[in-house]
């Protein structure tokens, strides 16, 4: 567009949208122009800036005609939206292990609530992409497919996200329950799978693809049940050993710690160095800390504490994190503290370091006193003991077998440090 024809149209815009003068208020003028029955037009400028957001207004205008209404919906669910970055972010917390935990797996309609917060920039830009990852492609060609539209070449798919959200308010109308086997069966065929995108390094379109993928997900476990389809198998347990440590990835971490609690077993995770960034993670779940290295220097080298009031500390933050149903982090650091000086009868029992015996009522009821059941929550639930190291495995395997008390009944995982950035 020519530069005089884009200060035309501006002009244009600005004396449609402008509110008319004292000498204008006569019916015949067009800011004011009103048809039979009351109704105003439309204006240029009331288009331009809903079509901004895949907004076109279909058929004869409502009653009472203004679509200031329709224009402050868009604007507030665009300008009120976080961040793609921080919902994102959200997102990869909600569909973690710790997410489907808490609430279970993602059902329809919260699917839909997390596609409202895709905003323009990121469909539109997905759309950009002659040539994005595979696992970006798929749920769009997918949804095309959940919409009947049978062609689902990615040139198809990057018109339709040019229609930015205007694409998303149709896979959220749609009637997920109108959806045939035959239907069913071709999305199946597009292997949708969040995890995949969620390894993927954050670009644009991300989340875009991640939301379609999960809602795609939640109408496919919905229909395989209405059409009575078997679900897939349960997945293969995992076989802990002590003496040979299983290892993850630091995005499998989660994974690995849940599948270590449904064993009734203790977590101990090998850090490689790492051991920072791993305590960092856990200080967002609220977990209690305790650190040996910090217990080693006062007691043993600075000698600021004795022996029987680090005990005794050590039985307060257990307490802490029973009452409250808060996860309780052994961070060993580069140590190799013996705990067996510090479980003792009376303060901290060896029970402690083995999942199993520890979630037994008279085990752990044994640390608490009179007065600490006061304003308790005691949620063992969500409550386990977890802890870490930032030794390599060799000297774990080496140094605290003999320090840790029922080392032997661990879940040994060992992070890869390659996987953490």
């Amino acid at each position: 567009m020519s530069k005089e024809s884009t200060c035309a149209l501006d002009r244009l815009v600005s004396k449609e949208s402008s509110p008319a003068s004292p000498s204008s208020s006569a019916p015949s003028s067009p800011a004011r122009k009103v048809e039979r029955g009351g109704l105003r037009k439309q204006t240029l400028g009331e288009t331009i800036r809903l079509s901004m957001f895949g907004i076109t207004q279909r058929g004869p205008p409502q009653e009472g005609g203004c679509t200031m209404d329709m224009q402050d919906s868009i604007y507030k669910n665009e300008r009120a939206l976080p961040s793609v970055e921080l919902s994102l972010k959200h997102f990869r917390i909600r569909c973690g292990g710790v997410g489907m935990s808490a609430k279970g797996e993602v059902d329809v309609f919260e699917a839909k609530r997390w596609m409202k917060k895709a905003t323009q920039k990121d469909i539109v830009g997905l759309g950009s992409q002659t040539d994005p990852p595979e696992c970006l492609q798929r749920p769009i060609q997918a949804a095309l497919q959940y919409l009947c539209d049978h062609d689902t070449s990615w040139s198809n798919c990057m018109k339709s996200l040019q229609g930015g959200r205007a694409f998303i308010r149709e896979l959220i109308e749609f009637d997920h329950t109108r959806i045939t086997r035959i239907n069913l069966d071709k999305m199946l065929a597009f292997d949708l799978s969040a995890e995949e995108i969620l390894r993927e390094e954050q670009c644009e379109g991300l989340y875009t693809a991640l939301a379609v993928c999960v809602l795609l997900e939640s109408v496919k476990n919905g229909s395989k049940i209405q059409f009575g389809i078997p679900a897939p198998p349960p997945p293969c347990r995992i076989e802990f050993n002590s003496e040979q440590p299983y290892k993850v990835s630091f995005r499998q971490m989660i994974s690995a710690v849940e599948a270590a609690q449904e064993a009734q077993r203790t977590p101990l995770l090998i850090c490689n160095g790492k051991e920072d960034i791993v305590c960092t993670f856990y200080s967002y779940t609220t977990a209690v800390v305790i650190d040996a290295k910090r217990i080693m220097n006062e007691v043993l080298i600075k000698k600021t504490v004795t022996l029987e009031e680090m005990r005794e500390q050590v039985r307060s933050k257990v307490v802490s994190a029973l009452r409250y149903g808060r996860p309780l982090h052994i961070r060993m650091a580069n140590t190799a503290m013996d705990w067996h000086r510090y479980c003792v009868e009376g303060c901290v029992p060896a029970e402690l370091f083995d999942e199993a015996q520890w979630k037994m009522q008279a085990i752990w009821t044994s640390v608490l006193r009179p007065g600490d059941m006061d304003a308790g929550v005691f949620d063992m639930a969500a409550h386990f003991v977890l802890i870490t190291s930032d030794w390599p495995a060799d000297k774990v395997t080496e140094h605290l077998k003999k320090a840790l008390p029922y080392y032997d009944r661990m879940a040994v995982i060992e992070v890869d440090p390659d996987s953490i950035n």
